[in-house]
Parts: C-alpha cells; sequence; structure tokens
C-alpha cells in the first residue's frame, strides 16, 4: 500500500508541477516539470508498471 501512496504522490506532482508549466513556462518550471516526469517514469519502471 505503500508503494501505491507513494506513485499517487508522484503522479501528483506530475500534474501540479504541469499545471504550473503551462501558467508560466520559464525554464524554472521546464525543470520542475521535466524532473517529476523523470522520478515518476523511473519508479514506475522500477516497480514493473509499464
Amino acid at each position: 500500500m505503500e508503494e501505491y501512496y507513494h506513485w499517487r504522490e508522484l503522479l501528483k506532482t506530475v500534474k501540479e508541477a504541469g499545471a504550473m508549466n503551462s501558467i508560466s513556462k520559464n525554464e524554472r518550471t521546464d525543470k520542475a516539470f521535466d524532473d517529476a516526469v523523470i522520478r515518476l517514469v523511473e519508479f514506475e519502471k522500477e516497480h514493473k508498471l509499464v
């Protein structure tokens, strides 16, 4: 169950970073979004979710 909550938190972070990037697109928000996506994809690969 702990892994599920961690995955949900990562997904939430990606959505929030994406929303912020669409509102205020700049180098900092691009990096935040990219980093969030990378962390989510790494987690999903590690746990064979993709």
